[in-house]
């Protein structure tokens, strides 16, 4: 076996087992790593470390490559997705501004056959469409005399007035709508061969929200 041919072997045993170094031994022929051919053909074993550190090189960034190209689950995501739900209901609500309506009619008021009008505000808010309707829950008051719940007049806007009843009476309607007041007018039918003195009450007119 000749230089050049020990050399080549050595080289190809070399890089085969990149972590170890072998010696070539035929007969009386003897080489080193530390030298290789004739004349100015040349080799230490630093250079053939510096190779296998090139070998070690490809090998890492072939491995990472690999990693890269088959594991995406590696990769650093620049961004992320993220959602949110939500169940809105639909929703009706009604608030009256005032509890209680106070009517002190004098004889002025008795001898014209009406107490002056007082106003109510109804506020409605809702995401849905809606009617409002009111009505009376006694037929008659409380008071020294069976006053009739008719004796209740209403009116909303620029309607006119109506008797107030135990039946639902339509006032308005409308659809979606946040704090929107509706202002309702009321005032007593009086009559004074009827109306005796003392205290007269109807405690419970009611406003209903509903669907359509």
């Amino acid at each position: 076996m000749t230089q050049s041919n020990r050399k080549q072997k050595w080289e190809g045993e070399a890089l085969s087992e990149p972590f170890s170094l072998k010696y070539i031994m035929n007969g009386s022929d003897k080489a080193s790593p530390s030298h290789f051919g004739n004349g100015s053909d040349k080799a230490s074993p630093s250079q053939y470390g510096n190779k296998r550190s090139d070998v070690k090189l490809k090998q890492l960034i072939i491995a990472v490559v690999i990693l890269l190209v088959f594991c995406p689950s590696v990769h650093a995501e620049p961004e992320d997705e993220s959602g949110f739900g939500m169940s809105v209901p639909g929703v009706r609500m009604l608030t009256l501004e005032q509890e209680n309506i106070e009517f002190d009619p004098d004889i002025l008021q008795f001898l014209d056959g009406w107490t002056h009008q007082e106003v109510l505000i109804a506020r409605v808010n809702a995401n849905v469409d809606w009617v409002l309707t009111v009505h009376g829950s006694d037929e008659l008051w409380e008071g020294p005399w069976e006053k009739p719940v008719t004796d209740i007049y209403w009116k909303y806007g620029g309607g006119e007035y109506a008797s107030l009843s135990t039946q639902s009476a339509y006032v308005a309607s409308g659809g979606p709508i946040n704090q929107q007041a509706y202002p309702i007018h009321f005032k007593i039918k009086l009559d004074l061969a009827l109306d005796v003195p003392g205290e007269y009450y109807y405690e419970v007119v009611i406003f209903e929200l509903s669907s359509p």
